[in-house]
């Protein structure tokens, strides 16, 4: 018998049974249980071991109707989650009637072969303060973890199958009817006001107009793939030190074949969401330096970045009329609109622009760039491109790995500076600013930077670093783990070379980095 549960599910079948079976202890060897059910899942936590039930629930975006089906989606599961997550993810095992008695099967790796009353997905246990949520709640995700995640999953997304865009006639299309599935849920079903709805819906309609081409060349050339799906901070966790995405979305096609950026959008909305800012910058930018090839695609990241607060908003006013406490219902309805109003900052027009960092090598150009880019342009921030990590990408290098004293050859800064220049062009056109991050040691580097902006017809604002010879090789001794390979001698060459006349504006680099910051800002707003 189908029954209505308290949202927009329906219950197809009672599932009391394997429920209590599961949260039985003596099905765990005598282990503590803790159950944690959601809208589609009941998970139980034991020992070592983690025991993931799909929930017996029909949604419009969710079917779990029968047994079968339920199946599939475990086999799903464990199949997609074992691309950047194969150690969590053990197998799928079913739950067996012997003579009126439930069981635990073991794990199968033809599940179609076994007739069960249920399934489960079986997981290794993980310390769940790894969780990058917890993390960023503690003060502990740091910036070596969220360099690490971006390029972790930069990797995933590079190897990621291709697929065609679900729901429509392209990539556009796709997008176009999750827009408006969304918006008129939140108009009809969650109560949003009509005429602020019909707004965000019009802001919606002309940013996926001007960027429909694009995404449509997007799908063409490969770049919508089988993703995650729901990569926000809760699905990611430290195994063995590592970023790891796990709980991808295997129960509706359409939310994870979707464009690559579309994906890493989610993370970096999130993370601004929680009021982390500066994060949110540094995975964008650290994506984007792994990831190259996103770059054309920037344009569409406004509308990106929108519809997954779009979302977070629909989720959490359909929670609204659920709540049996006002004030609870209040609380929730405020943080709806907040992710409402988030998804109209990322839709606002802004002016992109080219920011340069040079000095000699130990100045801290690098850190200034960094503390920069979170607070140019629009969300999440400029895009800094370094000097540095593209001529390690030119020699097929790590960030952090050495190169050859033949790749600081001259012909090879040329090709690095012209690399660096059509990707300058790419991230203007998107509509967002950029951050240059080099020596500019020779004046027609500078003069060069100069330029690219007046060409674009874009606003300029070049920095100099400048610190006493001494201070610069203490610093560059100290270094650990850099992307720079500079010595102390790099540095003094420079010094014996000069720079000319330099007409950017001075920042004293022998200070710390929020007064260098401090200063930088102060030409901004001057």
């Amino acid at each position: 018998m189908t029954t209505r549960g308290p949202g927009s599910e329906f219950i197809v079948e009672p599932q009391d049974r394997v429920l209590a079976f599961l949260a039985d202890p003596a099905t765990h060897g005598g282990a503590e249980v803790r159950e944690i059910r959601t809208h589609g899942s009941a998970v139980y936590i034991a020992g070592e071991r983690v025991l993931k039930l799909k929930r017996a629930v029909l949604y419009p975006f969710m079917d779990y109707s029968t047994v079968a089906k339920r199946r599939d989606a475990c086999v799903d599961e464990v199949r997609l989650n074992r691309r950047t997550a194969p150690t969590l993810y053990q197998g799928v095992a079913p739950i067996l009637d012997v003579e009126g008695r439930l069981t635990l099967g073991k794990i199968v790796e033809d599940p179609g072969a076994i007739e069960a009353l249920d399934w489960v997905v079986i997981m290794q246990r993980f310390d769940e303060d790894g969780q990058f949520d917890r993390l960023l709640e503690a003060g502990k995700l740091d910036a070596e973890t969220l360099d690490a995640a971006a390029r972790a999953i930069a990797a995933f997304h590079r190897t990621a199958e291709p697929v065609e865009p679900l729901g429509g006639g392209g990539a556009a299309q796709a997008v176009s009817q999750v827009l408006e599935g969304n918006l008129n849920w939140m108009r009809d079903y969650v109560g949003f006001p009509a005429d602020r709805v019909d707004a965000m819906r019009e802001a919606c309609r002309t940013a996926l107009a001007a960027v429909t081409p694009l995404l449509d060349g997007r799908g063409q050339a490969g770049w919508v793939r089988e993703c995650h799906g729901d990569l926000h901070l809760r699905n990611i966790c430290l195994i063995d030190g590592k970023p790891t995405p796990f709980d991808c979305i295997e129960f509706n096609p359409a939310f994870a074949r979707i464009d690559i950026l579309y994906d890493l959008a989610f993370l970096v909305m999130d993370l601004i969401a929680r009021n982390a800012g500066e994060a949110a910058n540094l995975v964008f930018r650290r994506y984007l330096e792994a990831l190259p090839e996103a770059l054309e695609a920037l344009a569409a990241m406004p509308l990106f970045l929108g519809m997954r607060a779009q979302i977070r908003a629909k989720v959490e006013g359909a929670a609204v009329p659920l709540q049996s406490d006002p004030q609870a219902a209040e609380a929730i309805a405020e943080e709806a609109m907040r992710y409402f109003d988030l998804a109209g900052s990322f839709l606002a027009p802004a002016t992109p622009a080219v920011f340069a960092v040079g000095g000699p090598s130990g100045t801290g150009k690098s850190s200034l760039a960094g503390a920069l880019a979170p607070r140019l342009g629009r969300l999440p921030g400029a895009v800094v491109l370094r000097s540095d990590a593209i001529r390690k990408e030119l020699f097929g290098k790590s960030a952090l790995e050495e190169l050859p004293p033949e790749a600081y050859l001259s012909a090879v800064s040329e090709k690095v500076y012209a690399i660096m220049e059509g990707r300058v062009k790419t991230i203007l056109q998107g509509g967002y600013a950029v951050v240059l991050d080099a020596t500019f040691t020779h004046p027609d580097s500078r003069q060069r930077a100069e330029a690219l902006a007046a060409s674009m017809s874009v606003p300029f604002q070049g920095y100099w670093l400048e610190a006493p010879a001494e201070l610069l090789a203490d610093r560059i001794s100290a270094r650990q783990g850099d992307v720079s390979d500079a010595t102390a001698d790099v540095m003094r060459d420079q010094f014996a070379q000069g720079w000319g006349v330099v007409s950017w504006a001075r920042i004293d680099a022998s200070v710390g980095l929020a007064s260098m910051a401090e200063q930088a800002f102060g030409y901004i707003t001057a």
